[in-house]
Parts: C-alpha cells; structure tokens; sequence
C-alpha cells in the first residue's frame, strides 16, 4: 500500500479542515452532517484506492502469478460494489488459470463474491430492518439503494446461517433475540418461507429520534429446517457468550410455533410480542365493528401487563 492511499487519505484530512474553515462552527450541528457526507465520499475513495494498490501489487508479482499459473486477460475491468457507506467503485485485473478457469484475484483476496452486488454486511443490515418492519420499508430504510425485491435475493444468497462468533469479553445480563420470517419470491410462480433472527445486547436510547440496537448478530435459515436453523444460532450464542451470566433473555416475535423451541433452549426466555407485529394486530383487531371505542384500555393494560383487564375488554369486543 503506497502512493495512492497516502495522497487519497491527504486530500480527505485536507477536505476536512476546508469544510470546518468554510462552514465555521456557528451552526455545528450543519457543518457535521457536510463532515459525514465528504467522510463517507472520502473513505470510499479511500477504499478504492487501496483495491486499486492491492490490484497493482498483485500484476507486479510476476514471479509468484506464472508459479500459480495466472496470466493477465484484462486490465482495468470496473466494478461498483454496494457497501454501507454507498456504491465502492474499483477496477481490477481479470486472470487466465492454468487450469482453463478465469478469476477476477482481487475480488476474491477482498472477500467479494462473482455476482455479489450488496456486502455481507449491508444484507445483514436488511435481516435485522426485516425482523422489525416489512421488507418494503427495510428496502426504503437503506435510503433507496435497492429494491424490495433485491432485499428478497439478497437475504436468499446469504447461504451460512451465521458467520464465525468471536467470545465477547463481557456478557450483558440481558439478551434481546427478534425473530420472524418473511415470504421471498423465488423464480416465477415458486417462493419460500426464510426464518429471520437477529441476537442484540439491547436498545441504545441515547439518540431520542433514532434508537439502535446493540452489538447485533444476525441469522437467516434458508434451505434449513426450523429445527437445525434454531439449534445452529442457540450454538452460536453459547459460542458468543457466557450463559449462566445472562440474567433474561427476551424473544421478541409474533408467536410462530416454530419459535417456541427457540425458547425452550434459552435459560431464562420471556416471549414479547415485537412492535412490528404488535400494530399489525392491532389495526386487525381495532377496524372490528365496535372496537375503536376500548383502543385506549387494551393498549394500557399491554403495556401495564394486566391480562385480567385485557381479556375482558377483548371479550366485550368479541361480543359485539
């Protein structure tokens, strides 16, 4: 990594001090949110110009490519890959194999796949929006970079339930697990069920208008049964944290049978209606004849946990 990256990485610290001279601090608030955008432009120029080196390195190393036996087809093939930050644009080298093959070897030492479009990452993204919200508006939450449908696909391509867990250092008393599953359009007339989970340490609240979840991990069970699918993620939390430390595990999901063993393999589990689902029942239940009158006593005894005074005003709804 040389010349390339260092003048990049100059002209983003260059950019940043521009951007402060200019804008001043009088309104701090708007000149870092000027700072966000020229950060993000600039770390994904960054970023491609550290492919754009390692690309380079690789065609100098003339010696090692002939003893694997790669030959240079074509230079400078562009490529857009989507990553959270936005579109990374890159050009790399595309090589002849001894064995009649071809590679593109910089897209593969960077871990992107022949026709991946979206990172790993940003679908992990989509898995987690997925257990909290419809698909459509996980797809309008990414800021209009894809499609529903793309959501759909990319959720299908990610083939390992979950990546490899690393121990964290200090277990939190509390674990939050969403699940859910979502209906994915396959090839015309074909779909499947996909089984969604998202393991989190729980809710940061420190920003009033926009909450996030806390160290998420993030599962998809596509082509498993819902037994394997469930006994791979309670493996990969025992593998991620110490168990008898964790004090409550809440499962927040909209009652799917196929849940249940979820939490029959978790010390500790508490089932929690998820919000997504909870105001999709409700709006079933209050468009009844009658019902809009009880809205308010039903959503306070949810929230108080009084099932006494919930079942009787759901009775009298019945009733009508």
């Amino acid at each position: 990594m040389g010349s390339i990256i260092t003048q990049t990485a100059i002209e983003l610290v260059e950019g940043i001090i521009r951007t402060i001279e200019e804008n001043g601090l009088s309104n701090i608030g708007r000149t870092a949110e000027t700072l966000f955008g020229n950060i993000v432009k600039g770390t994904l120029k960054l970023l491609s110009s550290a492919v754009s080196e390692m690309d380079n390195a690789v065609l100098a190393a003339k010696k090692e490519r002939k003893l694997d036996g790669l030959t240079v087809k074509e230079r400078n093939v562009p490529r857009t890959f989507t990553t959270k930050l936005g579109d990374l644009h890159y050009s790399r080298t595309y090589f002849s194999q001894k064995d009649g093959g071809n590679i593109y070897l910089v897209d593969h030492l960077i871990g992107v796949e022949a026709n991946e479009r979206l990172s790993k990452e940003l679908c992990a993204e989509f898995v987690q929006m997925a257990s909290e919200m419809s698909m459509q508006k996980a797809a309008k939450s990414s800021g209009d970079l894809v499609s529903r449908q793309t959501v759909n696909n990319k959720i299908l391509a990610m083939k390992e339930p979950v990546a490899e867990m690393e121990r964290v250092k200090n277990t939190p008393s509390e674990l939050h697990i969403f699940a859910d599953e979502d209906h994915v359009h396959l090839r015309p007339k074909k779909s499947a069920i996909v089984p969604l989970i998202t393991v989190t340490e729980g809710m940061d609240t420190s920003n009033d208008k926009r909450h996030k979840t806390i160290a998420p991990v993030h599962f998809q069970g596509f082509g498993m049964s819902n037994d394997a699918f469930i006994e791979d993620v309670v493996a990969a939390i025992y593998e991620r944290y110490d168990i008898d430390r964790v004090k409550n595990v809440f499962i927040h999901a909209d009652g799917g049978r196929w849940i249940g063993k979820l939490g029959a393999l978790m010390p500790n589990a508490v089932f929690v209606m998820d919000g997504f689902h909870l105001k999709k029942y409700f709006k079933k239940l209050f468009t009844l004849e009658g019902a809009g009158h009880y809205a308010g006593v039903v959503k306070n005894a949810i929230r108080s946990n009084d099932l006494e005074v919930f079942v009787k005003y759901c009775d009298a709804i019945d009733e009508k």
